[in-house]
Parts: C-alpha cells; sequence; structure tokens
C-alpha cells in the first residue's frame, strides 16, 4: 500500500476566521492493470494528529486517462473535529492512502 501526502497548501486565514466544513478534491485515476481504491482519507491537524472521520469510499478508481474528481467532506462537514486556523493553516493538513 502507498500512501500520498498533500502538503504545503499555503493556506491563510483571517484572525478570527470560524472553519464550518472542509471539502477536499481530488483527481483520481489508476490504470487497468492494479484496479487501485482509496483507502484511507483523513485530515491533519495543527498538533499532528489524524481526524478520527476516514472519508474514504473503498470504491474502484476509474481507469481512464485524466480520471475523475472525488469529493471528500463538504462546506458543512468538519471531518468529526473543531478547527482552528493554525490547524487549516498548517503545511500538512491532507494525507490519504
Amino acid at each position: 500500500m502507498k500512501r500520498l501526502k498533500a502538503t504545503n497548501f499555503g493556506f491563510t486565514l483571517p484572525a478570527g476566521a470560524i472553519i464550518r466544513g472542509i471539502e477536499v478534491i481530488a483527481n483520481l485515476e489508476t490504470d487497468t492493470v492494479h484496479k487501485c481504491k482509496d483507502y484511507e482519507i483523513r485530515l491533519v491537524k495543527s498538533d499532528g494528529s489524524y481526524t478520527l472521520t476516514n472519508k474514504a469510499t473503498q470504491a474502484q478508481l476509474p481507469s481512464w486517462s485524466g480520471g475523475t474528481d472525488v469529493t471528500y467532506g463538504s462546506a458543512s462537514d468538519l471531518w468529526g473535529t473543531t478547527w482552528s486556523e493554525s490547524d487549516i493553516e498548517s503545511p500538512n493538513i491532507v494525507t490519504g492512502k
């Protein structure tokens, strides 16, 4: 199993910002031989802890050039935790495998 870690987004929020939800959109694809699935999609907080909520669907990823956009979370989904400005501004917010 391979891990993909997306980091260093450079988010900057205004002081006092209220985080009401987090949406992650990933363009995913695989080849016809490996039949990949998303296994675990979590966010990482600024203290290094992972969210309890795993957003992976474990559905077969599409196998064509260009892939497809897959959305995890939403504008009203906090992934099972609360968020501070520093959590969102952390360079290590998204991870998956």
